[in-house]
C-alpha cells in the first residue's frame, strides 16, 4: 500500500470517528494517524469570549510519524484590521495584540495568507522554500457564497468572499516536499466593521516526486468526511439557545439542517479537488452490496469492496482481498459491483 509508477494499490479505509466531540467520521487508511479535531478554547488568548466558544477545526490525516502524507485542515481564526474599522483604537493596537478575541493582523489575500500565516505556523522547520504558484480563484469563491445561503451560522453578515490556492516546494529534514493549499476568505473589512477570518483552510503534501501517485488516497481521504447529526443537533441548539420543544430542534429540522450542511461541504469538497489542487475527481458509481445503494466513489482502482460500518477497500488485482490482510476482519467484507452503465477502468 505504498505509491508506486501507477499510483497506490491495495489501499484499506477504515471509518474513525473525531474523539473529543464526535463531531464528524471519516476514511483513515490503514496504519495511517489522526491527529486532533474539535475544540473550544482561543488558543491564542488568555481571556474568554462568546466567540472563543465556537468550534473550532484542527485535524491533521498523515501516513507516517514524520507526516510524508498529510492532508490537514487548519483552524478558523477571526481577525481584526483596525484600518478597516470605525473605531477610535486605530494606533493603538499593534499586529499580534488581542481585540475582543480577535488577533489583530491587517488583512491578506488567499494566497498571502497561506503565505505568511498558515505554510509558517505549519511548518517552523521548512527550508529552501518556493512558491511555484499562486492563484485567486474567484469563480469559486462566488459559489462558496452562494452555496452558504439559508445555513445557520453560515458567516459574516454581508460579507466579501475571496478564494485561492497556494503551491510551493521546500526541504524538511532532508526530503523535498511538494505541498498545495487552500483557503477562503472571509471579510467585513470594507463595512467599517474590520473582520475578516479564514475558511476551509486545508493543505495536502507529499514528496514532491510522489505527489502525484497519492492524490487518488487524499481525494477518498477528503471526500468521505460527514457530520454526525447528533452533534449537529447539540450545536444547533446550544448556538440558538434553543428549548426541547422549539420546533427549530425538532428531529425534522435537525435532519434537514443535516443534509442542508453535507451538501454544502460535499460542493466545498468537489470544488476544492477540481478548481484548487486535487485535480477533477476521477468517480463512478457503485452499488452496495449490504444496503442496495448506488454510491460514487473513486474510480482510480478497478475494484471497490466494502463493510457494513462503511469501511473501504480498493484494488487494482482481481485476486486480492481485505479478509487476507493482516488484523483485519475476515468475514464482514463485500466486493461492490459497478451500476449499470457506469464507465469501465
Amino acid at each position: 500500500m505504498s505509491p508506486s509508477n501507477q499510483g497506490p494499490k491495495g489501499m484499506l479505509f477504515r471509518i474513525v470517528f473525531e474523539t473529543s466531540e464526535g463531531a464528524f467520521r471519516i476514511l483513515l487508511p490503514h496504519g495511517w494517524i489522526a491527529e486532533g479535531g474539535i475544540y473550544r478554547q482561543n488558543l491564542l488568548a488568555q481571556q474568554t469570549y462568546s466567540i472563543s466558544q465556537e468550534p473550532k477545526f484542527n485535524y491533521l490525516i498523515k501516513n507516517d510519524n514524520a507526516g510524508s502524507v498529510v492532508i490537514r485542515w487548519c483552524p478558523e481564526i477571526n481577525y481584526y484590521d483596525p484600518h478597516g474599522a470605525l473605531s477610535s483604537s486605530i494606533g493603538s493596537l499593534p499586529v499580534g495584540s488581542l481585540f475582543q478575541g480577535m488577533l489583530v493582523y491587517p488583512q491578506l489575500t488567499p494566497p498571502a495568507y497561506l503565505q505568511q500565516i498558515i505554510f509558517p505556523w505549519a511548518h517552523v522547520r521548512a527550508e529552501q522554500v518556493e512558491v511555484v504558484d499562486q492563484r485567486l480563484l474567484p469563480d469559486l469563491a462566488a459559489g462558496y457564497q452562494k452555496s452558504l445561503s439559508g445555513l445557520p451560522q453560515s458567516g459574516f453578515s454581508g460579507a466579501t468572499y475571496a478564494a485561492g490556492v497556494l503551491t510551493t516546494t521546500y526541504m524538511e529534514d532532508g526530503v523535498r516536499y511538494l505541498e498545495k493549499l487552500f483557503t477562503v476568505i472571509v471579510s467585513q473589512v470594507g463595512m467599517a466593521k474590520g473582520m475578516w477570518s479564514n475558511q476551509q483552510t486545508l493543505y495536502i503534501r507529499a514528496p514532491a516526486n510522489e505527489f502525484e501517485a497519492w492524490l487518488p488516497v487524499l481525494y477518498v481521504i477528503q471526500n468521505s468526511m460527514r457530520i454526525n447529526p447528533e452533534w449537529l443537533a447539540r450545536e444547533l441548539s446550544n448556538q440558538a439557545d434553543l428549548t426541547p420543544d422549539d420546533p427549530k430542534s425538532s428531529p425534522q429540522e435537525i435532519a434537514r439542517w443535516d443534509l442542508q450542511i453535507n451538501n454544502h461541504q460535499q460542493w466545498v469538497i468537489t470544488e476544492i479537488q477540481t478548481e484548487a489542487f486535487l485535480s477533477p475527481a476521477v468517480e463512478t458509481k457503485y452499488i452496495n452490496p449490504f444496503s442496495g445503494q448506488i454510491e460514487v466513489a473513486s474510480a482510480h482502482w478497478r475494484y471497490r469492496w466494502v463493510t457494513q460500518m462503511g469501511d473501504e477497500f480498493y484494488t487494482d488485482e482481481a485476486g486480492e482481498d481485505p479478509r487476507s490482510i493482516r488484523d483485519v476482519n475476515r468475514s464482514e467484507w463485500k466486493r461492490c459491483d459497478k451500476h449499470p452503465g457506469s464507465k469501465k477502468n
